[in-house]
């Protein structure tokens, strides 16, 4: 590997960091996807739903819509399952709802006559059809207002004493839910289906 300043200029060390970054992406996808068939195994819903909004974020950072709504879209379908969510929990699973809205607002801000979907065994898999990218993006960011201020209300009529941590995760949240409201109400009418 050539430092910057060698022979072969930045643009050589730019591509050797970008295959780096993608690398350790791969590897980190791979770590995390392998716990959550673990926690899986053993029927730890919730468990599996963190290691799902994980791979969620690691797609958001490569920019892969489609990989982050699935991903994402499990962590909720994983958390509804689980019983008994603590706060937490709960907070994760608002998470989840507010960035499955974010990452569909961002598949159809880039391609909107596009249906969101991955790629299975080779082949692609639509998750959700293009028609209803942006519905289901305003519906999950108004799933996610409501969970938040249903869990706020909650909070508050049982007078919880929060901590400092505790307060950081609802602040976070509850940015995150502006953000998603922010991205669905931003969306404009699907383009017409070509000829």
């Amino acid at each position: 590997r050539r430092l910057a300043g060698e022979a072969g200029g930045e643009e050589d060390a730019d591509d050797d960091d970008d295959e780096e970054n993608a690398d350790d992406a791969a590897v980190a996808w791979q770590l995390v996807d392998q716990a959550r068939c673990l926690f899986l195994e053993a029927g730890d819903r919730a468990a599996a739903a963190r290691c799902a909004e994980q791979l969620a974020g690691l797609a958001v950072d490569q920019r892969k819509w489609a990989d982050a709504v699935a991903e994402f879209s499990l962590g909720v379908e994983f958390y509804d399952a689980a019983a008994d969510l603590d706060i937490e929990d709960r907070v994760h699973h608002l998470s989840c709802v507010a960035g499955l809205a974010a990452a569909l607002g961002a598949h159809f801000a880039e391609s909107p006559a596009a249906d969101v979907a991955v790629n299975v065994d080779g082949r692609p898999e639509v998750v959700v059809a293009a028609a209803e990218v942006a519905d289901r993006c305003a519906a999950h960011a108004r799933d996610a207002e409501r969970g938040l201020n249903a869990l706020l209300g909650e909070l508050a009529a049982a007078r919880a004493t929060l901590d400092a941590a505790r307060k950081r995760d609802l602040c976070a949240l509850a940015v995150e839910v502006s953000h998603a409201k922010e991205v669905a109400t931003g969306l404009a009418a699907p383009a017409p289906a070509p000829g």
